[in-house]
C-alpha cells in the first residue's frame, strides 16, 4: 500500500512539474532595473504570505488522515510552494506586468 501512495504522489508531483513551466513577463516601458525590483518584492512578499500561512495551519490542518508524517509535512510544502507562486503572480499581476505569449 505504501509503494502504491509513494507512486500516485510521484505521478503527480511529475505532472505538476511539467505544468507550472517558468513564465516570463512583459510591462511596456518597464525598465529592466524596474522589473528586477518588482520580481524581487513580489517574490519576497509572496513566500511572507506562504510561510505565514503555512504556519497558521499548524501540523493537523489535512484531512488526509496523514498528519505529522513526512509525506503530510512533503504536501504541505508543495501546497506552500503553488501558494507563493500564484501569490508572485497576482503581485506582479497587479503591478501591470501580463505573461508573454510564444509564438510558435
Amino acid at each position: 500500500m505504501k509503494i502504491l501512495r509513494f507512486l500516485i504522489l510521484g505521478l503527480g508531483l511529475s505532472a505538476a512539474a511539467c505544468a507550472t513551466a517558468p513564465i516570463a513577463w512583459d510591462k511596456p516601458g518597464a525598465s529592466r532595473e524596474e522589473w528586477e525590483r518588482d520580481q524581487w518584492d513580489c517574490r519576497a512578499k509572496a513566500r511572507r504570505e506562504a510561510e505565514k500561512h503555512l504556519r497558521q495551519q499548524g501540523p493537523s490542518f489535512r484531512s488526509s488522515g496523514l498528519n505529522g508524517t513526512t509525506l503530510d509535512r512533503d504536501m504541505s510544502r508543495h501546497d506552500a510552494r503553488r501558494d507563493e507562486q500564484r501569490m508572485f503572480e497576482q503581485c506582479l499581476k497587479l503591478r501591470g506586468y501580463v505573461p508573454k505569449t510564444w509564438k510558435k
